[in-house]
């Protein structure tokens, strides 16, 4: 039996809960578009922000801009997402960053090598740089 003051955690309100749905905003920025998102970057979640990415991926010169400030959890499937993203954008003569990421994510996105700038501004000068020397 367990003593009574052990409790199991659980997430009482419905905010607190890491394995909410995943949200983003799609705003352009000079001649990048910057997807804001917010929630859990999750195998789950991404079917939606997988549509908008291929048809980006589609228009020549995409520069896109992934802004993890909001984000609560990735998982595997969501470096996942990155990767092929990057793939994608860059076979279409584009590019991507993926700016205020986590003190720990940006470690294990750093090991595989995947773009990333402090803000999305930062975000911006680097792409709209390699835009024009491409």
């Amino acid at each position: 039996m367990y003593p009574l003051w052990r409790k199991v955690i659980t997430f009482p309100v419905p905010d607190m809960n890491p394995l909410q749905g995943l949200t983003y905003t799609r705003k352009s920025l000079g001649s990048c578009i910057v997807l804001e998102l917010s929630g859990a970057f999750c195998g789950r979640n991404l079917a939606a922000l997988r549509e908008e990415v291929k048809s980006l991926a589609e228009t020549q010169n995409a520069y896109i801009i992934f802004d993890l400030f909001d984000v609560t959890l990735v998982d595997s499937a969501g470096l996942g997402f990155f990767i092929r993203s990057l793939d994608q954008i860059r076979s279409s003569g584009g590019n991507l960053a993926i700016c205020r990421v986590e003190y720990t994510l940006q470690k294990i996105l750093s090991l595989i090598r995947l773009p990333m700038e402090d803000s999305v501004e930062e975000a911006v000068v680097r792409l709209e740089r390699e835009g024009e020397h491409s």
